[in-house]
């Protein structure tokens, strides 16, 4: 698993991770390596599913080939983290409940 970073943020502040597939890199390569195009980005319709708990992903491939491949573990703390939207999400969230706490209590006393 890799934590993609942007600047001076980290991926994890912002729930972006990656995880690294080398055989998914070579498959591709070799399932378009003839193409006349060559376009820089190609749509494959290949669709990945990350079993986060499982720690594998499965590949399907457009003609319906599908294999998987086993990827780092996560732990449970960081998958908490990714679910509630990094800790820029988690940090939002409590900061509003804490603003809605507050004008509920002012509101009281007006």
């Amino acid at each position: 698993m890799t934590i993609l970073t942007n600047g001076n943020t980290s991926g994890i502040n912002n729930a972006l991770l990656g995880i690294e597939i080398p055989e998914l890199v070579e498959r591709l390569r070799e399932a378009y390596k003839d193409d006349a195009d060559k376009p820089l980005t190609p749509r494959t319709g290949w669709k990945p599913l990350w079993d986060v708990r499982l720690s594998k992903v499965t590949i399907t491939e457009q003609h319906g080939t599908s294999w998987e491949q086993k990827v780092g573990e996560m732990s449970p703390s960081v998958q908490e983290i990714v679910a509630k939207g990094g800790v820029v999400g988690m940090a939002d969230r409590a900061g509003r409940g804490k603003q809605k706490r507050k004008r509920n209590v002012e509101s009281r006393y007006q």
